[in-house]
């Protein structure tokens, strides 16, 4: 289990939700900011959960003609279970 978390995560964790899909941008984001950085983190440690936007003619991993997806590689993100029981355990330990 990932058990430390930084204030920095801490901070997204908190404006992340558990049920609606959210971009860096929802979550305070902004042109060259940490959140896309840090929520990738959380991510690759299981706190959340990560979906990549596909373009309009892209299904979901192969566009057009059979051609591999090129789509921009923003995402959306939403936190897990395991990311509330580490926000919960953070704000217990503050």
């Amino acid at each position: 289990m990932y058990e430390k978390i930084t204030q920095r995560e801490y901070e997204v964790l908190r404006e992340l939700s558990d049920e609606e899909w959210m971009t860096p941008r929802f979550v305070g984001g902004r042109n060259g900011s940490h959140h896309s950085q840090t929520l990738a983190r959380l991510a690759e440690c299981g706190l959340a959960l990560r979906k990549k936007l596909h373009s309009v003619g892209c299904s979901w991993g192969t566009a057009r003609g059979g051609a591999k997806c090129r789509c921009r590689g923003s995402c959306k993100y939403r936190r897990t279970p395991k990311g509330k029981a580490a926000f919960k355990s953070y704000v217990e330990k503050a």
